[in-house]
């Protein structure tokens, strides 16, 4: 993590601060959005901090389009990722929640990192998507009426006994073990 607790009785209050720093970043972004259709420099780097590796990682994972919001009827929501080897992952914002190995080895074993690279894409994603929703045509040199390029989520609405599917898919997805060693993913 971007920082660290000294003892283990101010760890639990050293990661409140950080999630809380982090929620405050991510409703920065999509504020930025908003406003100007991008984010400045100086918010990426304070995200570099508070996230680290993975944030590089998560926006590459936006810029190749590999985040799809699906959602019912019902009103629930989850999110497919297609991590950088191809395989799919199950998010739920709801839980901060990711099916990838990496979730269960590094931030909830580990606790090394907030948010893994997938959850991260998504969680940056929904703030850049709304925030590219909300911006029409204020950039210099873009023709009014003309969206911003900020990389967005693709949305694909399905029907309940779908979204049920998915789900039942997705909980199979998890492998809560850790290898001999406790080393986790590579």
């Amino acid at each position: 993590m971007a920082a660290s607790c000294s003892s283990s009785s101010s760890a639990g209050a050293c990661g409140s601060i950080l999630q809380s720093t982090a929620d405050q970043l991510l409703l920065e972004v999509k504020r930025e959005a908003e406003e100007s259709g991008s984010i400045s420099e100086d918010l990426v780097s304070a995200l570099l901090f508070v996230f680290q590796a993975p944030l590089h990682q998560a926006l590459d994972l936006l810029d190749r389009g590999s985040v799809t919001r699906y959602y019912c009827t019902a009103g629930r929501e989850l999110y497919r990722v297609r991590g950088s080897g191809g395989r799919f992952y199950t998010c739920l914002t709801s839980s901060d929640y990711c099916s990838c190995p990496s979730f269960v080895y590094t931030v909830l074993v580990k606790q090394d990192s907030l948010l893994c690279k997938h959850l991260l894409a998504v969680q940056l994603g929904r703030a850049l998507s709304a925030g590219a929703r909300g911006h029409v045509g204020s950039r210099e040199g873009e023709e009014e009426g003309k969206s911003s390029s900020l990389p967005t989520v693709d949305e694909v609405c399905v029907t309940d006994e779908e979204f049920g599917r998915m789900l039942m898919i997705a909980s199979g997805e998890m492998d809560t073990t850790v290898p001999p060693g406790g080393e986790g993913p590579r």
